[in-house]
């Protein structure tokens, strides 16, 4: 309900309207016809019921006597009778209120409530454009934030903008949209066997979420960076990288009855923003069976699995109050030094999601449960920190485009330190003139032959930058090439950084 505007349930009741013909005889009035009210949660009622004082129950059940100004102790039910007597008694105080210029007025306040137009759309050709349309609105809303709503809120309706992305240019079917949205179940997935248990059905539709926002194609990687405002895989950061994991595991935390933050996700490395994520296509239990002895089981699974699972559980605490303060990279290397225990751990994780999402159990050092429920303690005992010492990073192999980057950055940084130096030198060289005179140095360099100097050095400084506007055609030819592989996007990108 957040990601589609609702911060609270509301509560909406079906009324029959039935307007009386005109007396006339002309046939203008509409016949009887159904409307949904609401009662409770929505922030506009609300607010006047409270200004009127009458609550959304007393509406339902009856208003009683006394609001009325009328003796007895009764409930007026009759919406024909309360509603009358209210309001006359109301439109008379909202009278008293304007000739006394009481602006605090509960009748006043109430007048002042702003009332929003309705529109009804009758026999619509494209309910499901009309619908998309009307969740574009209301993902603004969360982009400029007018409402409270959290920043998993926020990432949530960024990554549902990349799917519908997908599914408007035909790359992405609407049952699969469905699902990974969160508007049908993973058992709706094309993929998902009929006896899933719960931990695959969940296991599925993440993974399907982390390929389709770390995806290989070209295509779909162009439309992403538009969805999401990137810039071009070479140029891509960190920070870029973090957010996109931050959809990923906001979308996840929809299989699951309760959320986490999603910045547990922030694990994987930067080359995956850039040339996607590649999953091994083994099944879930395989991974689970042979990642006691299996390295590369164990990594998949600690890069895509563990991090949520560790969260939905409590395991994992990223606030105040984890006693190690300990990083999630931090935790996955924890886990990744003793390989027979996170083996045994995310077996019984998936076991306790298997079993109602009951408490897990402990395991010991042969991967074994143990039968006591596992706590962030205890974890933090038996997966201690590894040595701080650093081990050297792996040199990764940048691609053609990538070292052009990296050389146009490099040249284009010293154009930058000969531009500073060339301008200070005029000065310098005043300064060593004039000092010269002062100590009656009669050789310095003389006014002519400084300009000389300097004019030779602005030339030289030209020249370098019609260099450095050279190199930067490099970026441009290699967004146009990663533009033309997106189907459907091949005009101008409005306010694309550059």
């Amino acid at each position: 309900m957040a990601v589609n505007g609702q911060t609270e349930p509301c509560l909406y009741v079906p009324h029959a309207i039935e307007v009386e013909e005109a007396t006339d005889g002309a046939d203008r009035r509409p016949g009887p016809y159904w409307a949904w009210m609401a009662a409770d949660g929505n922030s506009r009622t609300r607010c006047r019921h409270e200004l009127l004082g009458v609550t959304s129950e007393e509406v339902l059940t009856g208003v009683p006597f006394a609001k009325l100004r009328r003796p007895g102790t009764g409930l007026a039910t009759n919406p024909s009778f309360w509603l009358t007597s209210l309001s006359s008694s109301l439109n008379a105080e909202y009278a008293d209120a304007v000739q006394a210029k009481d602006i605090d007025s509960p009748a006043f306040r109430a007048h002042k409530i702003a009332v929003v137009e309705a529109h009804l759309v009758i026999g619509t050709p494209t309910p499901r454009r009309l619908l998309g349309i009307l969740r574009d609105h209301i993902r603004r809303e969360h982009l400029f934030q007018p409402l409270p709503h959290k920043a998993a809120d926020l990432s949530l309706t960024l990554g549902l903008s990349v799917l519908d992305a997908y599914v408007a240019q035909g790359l992405l079917d609407e049952v699969t949209a469905s699902v990974l949205t969160g508007l049908r179940p993973a058992r709706d997935l094309p993929e998902a066997p009929r006896d899933a248990s719960t931990a695959v059905l969940r296991d599925l539709r993440s993974m399907r979420l982390l390929t389709e926002l770390f995806p290989t194609d070209p295509g779909r990687r162009a439309l992403l960076r538009r969805a999401l405002d990137e810039p071009p895989p070479s140029r891509l950061s960190v920070r870029d990288v973090r957010h996109r994991t931050r959809l990923w595991s906001a979308l996840s935390a929809q299989s699951y009855p309760r959320a986490w933050n999603p910045r547990v996700a922030e694990v994987l490395p930067a080359s995956s923003g850039r040339t996607g994520v590649t999953l091994s296509g083994r099944p879930l239990n395989e991974l689970l069976a042979a990642a006691d002895t299996d390295m590369s089981a164990l990594e998949e699974l600690l890069l895509f699995r563990a991090p949520h699972w560790l969260a939905f559980f409590g395991i994992v605490n990223l606030g105040p109050g984890s006693p190690l303060r300990r990083t999630m990279p931090a935790r996955i290397a924890a886990l990744r030094a003793n390989p027979v225990m996170a083996a045994g751990l995310l077996r019984e994780l998936a076991a306790a999601m298997n079993s109602g999402d009951r408490t897990p159990s402990r395991v010991d050092e042969a991967g074994e449960a143990t039968g006591k429920g596992v706590s962030a303690a205890w974890f933090d005992r038996a997966f201690p920190p590894i040595s701080a010492r650093r081990e050297p990073a792996p040199e990764l192999l940048d691609t053609p485009a990538q070292s052009l980057w990296r050389a146009k950055d490099q040249l284009v940084q010293e154009i930058e330190k000969i531009d500073k130096v060339t301008a200070r030198l005029r000065g310098r060289l005043a300064e060593v003139e004039s000092a010269a005179q002062v100590a009656k140095v009669y050789h310095p360099f003389d006014t002519t032959e400084a300009d000389t100097l300097a004019s030779r050095l602005s030339a030289i400084q030209h020249s370098l930058f019609e260099v450095r506007a050279a190199v930067s055609v490099f970026a441009q030819d290699e967004m146009a090439l990663e533009e033309e592989s997106a189907p459907g996007f091949a005009e101008e990108r409005p306010g694309r950084r550059q």
